[in-house]
């Protein structure tokens, strides 16, 4: 698959493995909501939180870490930026990546360097 072909799901899916080969503890965020019926009553069940990123994970120090993919060219909304605001103000990780070399440098510093060692193109 060419790079400029790829999709933010290809994207997403390349970082998550990325991640789980080198060592991170990572997994997919969703946010939405399901119908339901309780107590014979239709109700949606809301979850997530709006503006949370794709991909949620620690970092060994156990900071949190906090992944916003993007298709190529992809920017973040407002409630996404509000979200990435209150993750570095409580000292997390966020990053924004639209392809898989905007991973790699946003989170290339924040790893050990065994870990580093293992990124693609460092």
């Amino acid at each position: 698959m060419q790079p400029s072909k790829l999709l933010e799901k290809d994207v997403q899916k390349i970082i998550l493995n990325i991640c789980r080969l080198i060592g991170l503890t990572v997994w997919r965020q969703n946010t939405g909501a399901v119908p339901a019926v309780y107590k014979g009553k239709q109700r949606f069940i809301k979850y997530g939180l709006k503006g949370q990123a794709d991909i949620t994970g620690l970092l060994p120090d156990g900071r949190r870490l906090e992944i916003e993919v993007k298709r190529p060219g992809g920017k973040q909304s407002a409630v996404q930026k509000h979200f990435q605001t209150m993750i570095e103000r409580h000292g997390g990780i966020y990053i924004v990546a639209d392809s898989i070399d905007a991973f790699v440098q946003g989170i290339k510093d924040h790893l050990p360097e065994h870990m580093t060692k293992k990124l693609p193109g460092v």
